[in-house]
């Protein structure tokens, strides 16, 4: 649609000041030299003008179109080093070896497994939230004893990801394309990370501003989060985990 007005616009740009001298000077073609040198020099500059118009959008557009380039490459340069990062990961539990996607699984369910350990018999959602944030902090400090070096590079790398789609021309594809990247694991992990932080939330608050977080309201995937929290309780529970205070 935007393209289709640009493209009226020029029309009708381009018609007009040959409409307006035909409606104005409107009679027989003259014979005349001088007559139709006048009507050239009209023409002249109302079309010089014109022209001037058309290469600056031209150049406009080239512009935009080397910028959405270069902004691709570097994107999928930075994804493709997230997806590097996972290949090279390399987690072992008792004799089994995990590689790569796996080691997401079993990061997820060390966390879960992490948090029932600790839950008491009372609803998980029902205990003060500062609690919760306590019991998060704890397992994420547990957890990256064991796994620090991946987590920490993986989080940075997506946190930095989100954040150069948030500037970008193509903003809305990019979010859609890590939306269908991103494994319920993932989506865990990023949840649990985010919930057992430190300090203030800086580029992290984009996982869920972007609709990242979105991906876990399904049942499957709140069956996979401690306590099996009801939707409206997930809701409440990301509202508190993003607060940045």
């Amino acid at each position: 649609m935007h393209k289709q007005i640009i493209l009226g616009s020029f029309i009708a740009a381009g018609i007009f000041p040959l409409g307006i001298y035909l409606f104005s000077f409107y009679g027989s073609l003259s014979t005349e030299h001088q007559k139709w040198a006048e009507f050239g020099s009209y023409v002249s500059g109302a079309y010089g003008a014109f022209a001037f118009l058309i290469l600056a959008y031209t150049t406009n557009l080239t512009r935009k179109q080397f910028q959405i380039q270069n902004q691709d490459n570097f994107f999928f340069k930075l994804h493709d080093s997230l997806e590097g990062r996972i290949a090279n990961n390399t987690v072992v539990v008792g004799d089994t070896t995990y590689t790569a996607h796996e080691t997401l699984k079993v990061v997820a369910e060390r966390f879960h497994a992490a948090l029932s350990a600790i839950q008491t018999g009372v609803n998980f959602y029902q205990i003060p939230f500062s609690e919760r944030r306590q019991h998060y902090s704890a397992v994420v400090q547990s957890i990256s004893n064991d796994y620090g070096e991946f987590l920490d590079g993986y989080f940075r790398n997506i946190c930095f990801l989100l954040e150069f789609a948030t500037s970008a021309i193509n903003k809305h594809t990019y979010v859609d394309f890590l939306k269908a990247q991103f494994t319920q694991h993932e989506l865990i992990i990023l949840f649990y990370l985010v919930a057992g932080r430190e300090g203030p939330l800086g580029n992290m608050q984009n996982l869920r501003d972007l609709g990242i977080m979105d991906g876990l309201h399904t049942i499957n995937r709140r069956s996979l989060i401690i306590g099996l929290p009801s939707n409206e309780e997930f809701k409440h529970e990301i509202e508190n985990v993003f607060c940045d205070q």
